[in-house]
Formats: C-alpha cells, sequence, structure tokens
C-alpha cells in the first residue's frame, strides 16, 4: 500500500512531534536534532520540495522555541537554529535532486519494459496507440539507441549468394 501525497502530512506530523518530544525529554548530551533529517527527507521525497522546506524550519524552530521557554533566549540559540536550518534545506535541496533522477530513470525503464508486440511477418511494434510503426523507429523514439544495418552470415548467403 502506498500513501498519497495527502496522507503522508499526518504520518510526518506525528514523526516530527515524537522527535520533537524526544529532544525535549532527554538529556541535552543525546542529540535528537540529527533525527529531524528523518522527516525533512520523507516530507522531500514523497511530498515535494515545500513540504521539506516546511519541516526544515518547523523542526528547528519548535526545539528553539522549547530551549528559549526552558532558559533565557541567548545568541547561540539563534546561530544554532541557523545552522540546522541551513543544513536540512541542504538535505532538501539534495533529497530533491536524487528523487527527481530517480523519477526520470523509473520513466525511461518503464518505457523500455514489458512485453512488445511484435508483428511475426514484418516485425513492425504496435504502439500506444495501435499504430504499427517500425521496430527502430520504436525504440529510437523511447531510447537513446542508434541503429546501423547489416546482414548477418545466414541472411547474406540466402539473399545475396554471389557476394558470400
Amino acid at each position: 500500500m502506498t500513501l498519497s501525497r495527502r496522507s503522508w502530512w499526518p504520518v510526518l506530523g506525528v514523526l516530527s512531534a515524537t522527535l520533537v518530544l524526544l529532544d525535549y525529554v532527554t538529556p541535552p548530551d543525546v542529540l535528537f536534532l540529527v533525527t529531524f533529517g528523518v522527516p525533512v527527507m520523507l516530507g522531500t521525497w514523497f511530498i515535494g520540495v515545500r513540504a521539506g522546506l516546511v519541516f526544515a524550519l518547523a523542526l528547528p524552530l519548535a526545539r528553539m522555541w522549547i530551549e528559549s521557554a526552558e532558559q533565557h533566549a541567548s545568541w547561540v540559540q539563534g546561530v544554532n537554529f541557523a545552522i540546522a536550518v541551513a543544513a536540512l534545506a541542504l538535505l532538501v535541496l539534495m533529497v530533491d535532486r536524487i528523487a527527481a533522477l530517480t523519477h526520470r530513470l523509473e520513466h525511461r525503464v518503464e518505457q523500455l519494459e514489458g512485453i512488445l508486440p511484435v508483428c511475426s511477418y514484418c516485425k513492425k511494434i504496435r504502439s500506444e496507440s495501435g499504430a504499427w510503426v517500425q521496430m527502430e523507429t520504436y525504440i529510437s523514439s523511447r531510447s537513446s539507441a542508434q541503429f546501423s544495418h547489416g546482414f548477418c552470415e545466414d541472411c547474406l548467403h540466402k539473399h545475396y549468394p554471389d557476394l558470400s
């Protein structure tokens, strides 16, 4: 079962809230801030860049808000917030790039995969629209393959015996 883009929001919201809560209840030596990358990556991959950036901003902001409630705000908290947001935003950009490349690759694989209906006599391939096209045309339009033509030895002997 795969979740729709809309269904990911509550899942990642609960995950994020859990991580913020764990970050709050654990001692300062335990760095749950590092795990904030998980909802950021999942949000970027399954929902999109905007969702990733929302989580990249909201999680450090929640952490800073909890810290400032416990103690007086300091410039160190602001710097840590800025570093966390910058690092998570960079993670969003990297995950988005990887997701785009993966989706393009999946699309190319889909184009060249599966059963091809081929005419037994002329070897034309039936396209999705139902038209019969030359095998070379069909494959060239869906890949970067190029064709050159020649004769195998059997066809050379059969059709051009004087050349063999």
